[in-house]
């Protein structure tokens, strides 16, 4: 379920990177920053959804680094 949340998520963030030209990283650096982004509901979907991978991609990395000894 995790890695189907990442994909989607990546999906959704590929979709606002096609609309407005930019990268997620350098939409979340410049939004982050207050760099002339006006709080349109557009941007403040990309900005959470920018968000959420972080979150799953930390969550898969701490997952990864559990080992299942069976006993």
């Amino acid at each position: 379920m995790l890695i189907q949340g990442i994909e989607r998520t990546k999906q959704e963030l590929a979709r606002y990177e096609r609309k407005y030209g930019m990268t997620s990283e350098q939409f979340y650096e410049r939004f982050s920053a207050g760099d002339g982004l006006e709080d349109s509901e557009d941007f403040i979907s990309w900005a959470g959804e920018y968000e959420i991978l972080e979150l799953l991609r930390e969550k898969q990395r701490q997952l990864e680094g559990v080992h299942v000894h069976a006993g």
